[in-house]
């Protein structure tokens, strides 16, 4: 490939310390990649020289290869810098091409990529961890420079992680990683590896060992390094000479490195040296003839990030034995595709070797499953075609409006902006948006294992800030978080006008970026209820004065949706009240929530009987925050006089807040213990649950913006009662799809319920309309309007394109 070329592929800059001639499993990975995808994309490697021998630039294989350095062995310690310039000397060669860049293991190269990340935040960056190394040694490496500068920097600007293991997925999320990833595997040339050896090969090659073929032969592949435990085998091998010395036992070594002296004492130490063969490094075109004349392939590695050799092994019929360590149990499932021995244990390991020799029907399955698992899962056709998924996803992210979510509650906490804010991101990422998001957070994430799968479930960069921090440090540092992560984006969507909105809005104004809020409610009224004394309801609220808190917040309120870019309401009614703070209508879009609630394939009889409700009660079932507007107290007398005439009637109310100690105290007060049970937070699959168990859903509140309780209610198909306040009646039509009542009217929803309970053909109308009606709140027409709305903000107006 011509660097000149105007080929209109996109153009993919790999960042590798070592590559051709220098070949390892990282290496490998690059060339078969690249060889199977030049038709999608050109490469460019980027790598250090070395040898001054080395051209500074060819061609292979359609692979731009450009040696940087002075052909020293210190060439790698330039490459952050040589790297660097050579990209930015290439780029107006590239101009009107997409391009990528791709580090394959986070070092010296991945320095010289995060930098230019800064430089051009709309390139995809895609690191791949190929790292064998344990992670005490990838901290301390270089007194800690390549791990700080090399790993957290890589990690810190990435925008994606692919790891050829599990074990380094996990490593990188304990290294603070907050983005999307996946294990994607190196892979075998199938082709090679499982082809048949002629017996004149075989014969060849014994000769050239010096030995007859009736030998047991033990063999490695690999780098004569400390972590790969070759120590160990010698070892094994003498306690197995001594035990059996009628054993024509010979272990053959394929590899050089810095341990070769030591082990070639090692084994003159234990009386094996004759026995140990030392054959040098073998290119992979002959490794497979190699492995066909060995009875058993054994590494007892001390660490190892995936361990292709392994699967070489595997593919070449070869029994395996290794350590359950670092990316090993990917594909090494003890007694099926190989045995497991203990580190750094030559006991254990002389037994699995043994085991190997005599056992001829377990040989016989180890072979055969390591051959099937090596073939489905190890394929560089499908690992290329993995890639290629990732490489078009990302490139696509780049040319749309990159969105950072900001809000103050995230799932696990309970309310609609967490619910909807992991939906909204959710779902941008699923359409290949670039997405971040930022929240305030009371305990540590927990992101799950990324072996569940091979793939982080939450696929986009989360930031949280803890509560436990005090405020105005705590809204400091969400400031500084919004102004970090808003450097890669366009947009920022916030949550709410005050706690996530107004630091967002400074830290928007700053970057000069877009900026839309998302009003659900008045939080200086619902502050001013909480905390401050006001008793006003939310109408009221609008045209009357109160003590300074109250007004300084709604101040900011009114001031960060005066100044935003767009104000986003999710009903016509909070637009009326949005609207009297002095925000033009033209600059308010209305944007109904979706609602998406969770399938529970449980039938209601078995639901009730795991959550011990006796099948003849009638279960009156309320949700949400404990808080003076929602009413909770009115649901409590109506509970209690309801048994007085019922005995089967049984409020359960689902929510935590500041009014839990007061409503406890109300039931105790109405003697209504038998009527009322507050089971506090649940999860939304517990909410659902109950909402499937329950006969009838109420919502009795002073003020509602829009209520996810009621739609999500009405897909359980149970009828709904709330109140015509707010944004309900614009989901509710009085006696068509819920029944309406005024906020408080204990007689009008005692009525309501009797109605209910008593009339078969209300009940069934409310359900059925209910359902139709939750219908219509479908995230596929809430994604559009708001992906209409941000590309009015597209990078094409407001953002760098990938250059």
């Amino acid at each position: 490939m011509a660097l000149e070329n105007t080929t209109g592929k996109s153009v993919i800059f790999v960042f590798t310390t070592a590559y051709d001639p220098f070949i390892g499993g990282a290496e490998i990975a690059i060339h078969e990649n690249a060889k199977r995808l030049g038709g999608e994309f050109d490469f460019v490697v980027l790598t250090s020289r070395f040898a001054p021998e080395l051209p500074k630039k060819e061609t292979k294989e359609n692979i731009t290869i450009m040696r940087l350095g002075l052909g020293k062995a210190w060439d790698k310690f330039l490459l952050p810098f040589t790297a660097f310039f050579a990209v930015l000397f290439l780029w107006r060669r590239f101009k009107g091409r997409k391009k990528i860049f791709w580090v394959v293991m986070a070092s010296y190269g991945s320095i010289a990529a995060s930098t230019l990340k800064f430089f051009f935040p709309r390139v995809p960056y895609i690191l791949t961890l190929q790292e064998g190394d344990t992670e005490e040694h990838l901290r301390k490496s270089r007194l800690g420079l390549v791990h700080i500068l090399g790993f957290r920097y890589a990690l810190k600007q990435c925008d994606y992680v692919t790891a050829i293991s599990a074990y380094l997925l996990d490593l990188a999320y304990r290294l603070n990683y907050k983005g999307p990833g996946e294990v994607v595997p190196n892979g075998v040339d199938l082709k090679n590896f499982a082809r048949s050896t002629s017996a004149e090969r075989s014969e060849e090659i014994l000769r050239r060992l010096g030995l007859r073929g009736f030998e047991k032969i033990i063999i490695t592949a690999s780098r004569l390094v400390l972590k790969n435990g070759i120590d160990t085998i010698v070892a094994a091998l003498a306690l197995i000479k001594k035990a059996n010395p009628e054993l024509n036992l010979k272990f053959l070594v394929l590899g050089s490195g810095q341990e070769a002296q030591a082990i070639k004492s090692l084994a003159k130490a234990l009386g094996v040296l004759d026995d140990v063969i030392f054959a040098g490094s073998v290119s992979h075109e002959h490794l497979p003839d190699y492995l066909k004349i060995a009875n058993v392939f054994v590494r007892p590695s001390r660490s190892e990030g995936l361990g292709n050799s392994f699967i070489e092994a595997m593919a070449a019929g070869v029994p395996i034995i290794g350590t359950p360590v670092g990316g090993i149990p990917d594909f090494l499932k003890d007694g099926v595709t190989g045995l497991f021995t203990s580190v750094d244990d030559p006991e254990d390991l002389a037994q699995k070797i043994l085991k190997v020799f005599t056992d001829e029907s377990l040989k016989t399955l180890l072979v055969n499953e390591a051959k099937k698992l090596a073939t489905a899962r190890y394929d560089w056709e499908a690992i290329s075609k993995s890639l290629l998924k990732i490489f078009s996803a990302e490139l696509e992210k780049s040319a749309k409006p990159r969105v950072l979510v900001v809000t103050g509650i995230f799932p696990p906490d309970i309310g609609g902006p967490a619910t909807y804010s992991r939906l909204v991101a959710g779902e941008l990422e699923r359409r290949r948006f670039f997405v971040r998001l930022i929240s305030y957070r009371d305990a540590e994430v927990l992101w799950g294992d990324a072996k569940d799968g091979g793939i982080r479930k939450i696929r986009y960069r989360t930031y949280f800030i803890s509560r436990k921090i005090p405020k105005g440090i705590r809204h400091f540092l969400y400031f500084l978080k919004c102004v970090t992560a808003g450097l890669h984006c366009d947009i920022f969507f916030a949550q709410d006008p005050v706690s996530a909105g107004f630091p967002a809005l400074c830290a928007a104004r700053i970057l000069r970026k877009k900026y839309i809020v998302k009003v659900t409610g008045d939080y200086a009224w619902e502050q001013g209820v909480t905390r401050f004394g006001v008793e006003d309801a939310i109408d009221v609220f609008q045209i009357r004065h109160y003590r300074f808190l109250v007004e300084l917040l709604r101040f900011v309120e009114a001031h960060v949706c005066g100044n935003a870019d767009r104000v986003l309401v999710p009903s016509q009614y909070l637009k009326r009240i949005v609207s009297g703070w002095r925000i033009p209508d033209e600059n308010i879009s209305v944007i109904f929530n979706a609602v998406e609630p969770v399938d529970i394939p449980e039938s209601k009889e078995e639901i009730r009987r795991e959550l011990g409700i006796p099948e003849e009660e009638k279960i009156i079932l309320s949700i949400g925050r404990l808080v003076l507007w929602k009413g909770f107290e009115t649901l409590i007398y109506l509970a209690s006089d309801l048994t007085k005439t019922y005995n089967w009637a049984h409020v359960i109310i689902v929510g935590d807040g500041p009014d839990y100690f007061r409503l406890q105290r109300a039931i105790i007060e109405r003697e209504a213990e038998n009527a009322v049970t507050i089971i506090g937070k649940r999860s939304k699959a517990d909410i659902m649950k109950y909402l499937k168990a329950s006969d009838v859903f109420i919502l009795n509140t002073s003020y509602e913006g829009f209520s996810h309780q009621i739609i999500e209610a009405q897909s359980a198909g149970i009828p709904v009662i709330t109140t015509d306040v707010g944004g309900n009646p614009e989901i509710i039509t009085d006696m068509e799809n819920g029944i309406l009542v005024p906020f408080n009217d204990s007689r009008a929803i005692r009525d309501a319920v009797r109605l209910i309970f008593s009339d078969a053909g209300v009940y069934k109308k409310l359900r059925e309309h209910g359902k139709e009606r939750a219908r219509e709140f479908s995230k596929e027409r809430m994604m559009k309007g708001l992906i209409g709305l941000f590309e009015n903000y597209s990078a094409k107006k407001h953002g760098s394109k990938n250059p």
